[in-house]
């Protein structure tokens, strides 16, 4: 799971992540899968339709943060 919040949505926008659409495509194949903050979208301005295929939208990112953790996944941070 890649949950995105705060700027990073703005990656998942479709124009800007066009050049990696196909790493994102066999990402998602490999069962990755791509939470997105509903909070951050808002802040961004970014219409959720806009973003590449195959995101879920959240309604907090940090809400689903504690959950995924409660469920065993780790948070690493760039």
């Amino acid at each position: 799971v890649w949950l995105f919040n705060g700027p990073g949505v703005t990656l998942l926008e479709s124009v800007a992540c066009a050049p990696f659409r196909d790493e994102f495509w066999r990402l998602q194949q490999s069962r990755v899968s791509f939470k997105v903050c509903r909070n951050a979208l808002n802040k961004f301005n970014i219409d959720p339709d806009n973003l590449i295929e195959g995101c879920e939208i959240v309604p907090a990112g940090i809400v689903a943060l504690i959950e995924l953790q409660q469920d065993g996944y780790a948070y690493i941070k760039p």
